[in-house]
């Protein structure tokens, strides 16, 4: 398969296999632990429209990665020339970015849903990751993606990647805020106005 790559892509390629098998590894872990895998896919609180719309986009990204790997000279317009030094650093960002999905996962535990919703006895964390910004695992899936279309040189993987998790940090968002809000109260809003969104600066003083 990394035969048919270029001799410069071919370690990039390598790569990115291994980094997605194992973003594809933590979120199969604790989505499990979790007990994801029982819940329903869809809910009120997602929205079907906006559902739909992040399963075709996906579907397109999952599309550019299956191009990506099976015929990278047939699709060569999918390549788009980046200098090798900040191929390797897009690299190490997106391993940096699953070390922080997986610091996410762990502060979360049981109270982690691939979908909107609260179990019975779900706690407010603030701990980890979600000590320094409100949304670590969106923020991870953001870097990962972007660091992938760079390293890989494909736009459509970078594009595809970021138009899904955008999705999520937009429209999906809000509908979260309000979700905790309702649940938690003043003790959210408190943690919400103390932590930034995405960025950690400026760091929380708590």
């Amino acid at each position: 398969m990394f035969s048919a790559f270029d001799v410069g892509d071919q370690p990039f390629a390598l790569l990115f296999a291994v980094l997605h098998l194992v973003l594809m590894a933590i979120r199969i872990r604790f989505r499990a632990e979790s007990n994801d895998y029982a819940r329903p896919l869809l809910n009120r609180e997602e929205g079907v429209a906006n559902v739909v719309l992040r399963w075709a986009i996906s579907a397109m990204l999952i599309g550019a990665i299956f191009a990506y790997f099976t015929r990278p000279v047939r699709w060569g317009w999918m390549f788009m020339p980046v200098p090798t030094g900040v191929r390797i650093a897009a690299v190490f960002g997106s391993a940096l970015s699953l070390i922080l999905l997986h610091a996410a996962h762990r502060a979360l535990n049981r109270e982690f849903s691939s979908t909107l919703r609260l179990q019975e006895g779900h706690r407010l964390v603030t701990w980890g990751p979600y000590r320094y910004i409100q949304h670590p695992i969106y923020v991870a899936f953001f870097v990962h993606f972007f660091c992938t279309g760079l390293y890989s040189r494909s736009w459509p993987i970078g594009l595809f990647g970021v138009a899904v998790i955008s999705l999520l940090m937009t429209v999906r968002l809000r509908r979260e805020e309000r979700l905790l809000a309702a649940a938690f109260g003043d003790r959210y809003r408190s943690y919400r106005e103390a932590t930034p969104r995405f960025v950690p600066w400026p760091l929380p003083s708590r």
